[in-house]
């Protein structure tokens, strides 16, 4: 697999991946259309904000990765993006905590991380919550560019390509976390 310019940077003078596709997300977010419009169906809401900023933090609830803010300022999507690191203490209950009425926590995870992440917020939750959807990054990645096809703007599909190899380097790089038991 050819590396991407994203990834490479990224690689070579970050620390912390997670960071550098968090803050992807809420570009693409801000920029395209498009982003909103898969957007919107992953998290099956009529309206989402077109505001997106990174590492907004809270008073006592933590900083959420990405947080969409209506034209009230409200928090309607918090989107915690998710390679291999473990949950943080405020993750999520504290995260929906700073969710409007009608919000959403979206987490986006590697495919083979999806299901034990949902087990382990579940867990959390005691339960399953409506507010709360676990999604794969590289699906989630796939559907902005099903929608980009229907409008073909090349920057966006340049953009969608270093997101997407850099979620593949991470994806295959990246060590899960460890369980107790381990």
């Amino acid at each position: 697999m050819k590396e991407s310019l994203l990834s490479h940077i990224a690689s070579n003078f970050i620390s912390e991946y997670e960071n550098v596709a968090n803050s992807s997300i809420a570009y693409l977010l801000n920029n395209y259309t498009a982003a909103r419009i898969a957007l919107k169906k992953v998290i099956r809401a009529d309206h989402i904000p077109t505001y997106y900023v990174t590492e907004l933090s809270t008073k006592s609830n933590g900083r959420p990765d990405v947080t969409g803010l209506d034209e009230d300022g409200n928090k309607t999507v918090i989107i915690e993006g998710k390679f291999w690191a473990n949950l943080t203490s405020n993750q999520p209950n504290n995260y929906i905590k700073e969710l409007s009425t009608e919000g959403t926590l979206l987490f986006l995870a590697p495919e083979k991380r999806v299901v034990s992440l949902k087990q382990d917020i579940s867990k959390r939750l005691s339960g399953e919550n409506n507010k709360v959807i676990v999604y794969s990054w590289l699906n989630f990645i796939n559907l902005i560019e099903q929608e980009n096809n229907k409008e073909n703007n090349n920057y966006l599909a340049s953009d969608l390509l270093q997101l997407k190899e850099l979620c593949l380097k991470l994806d295959s790089e990246g060590m899960p976390p460890l369980s107790w038991s381990d």
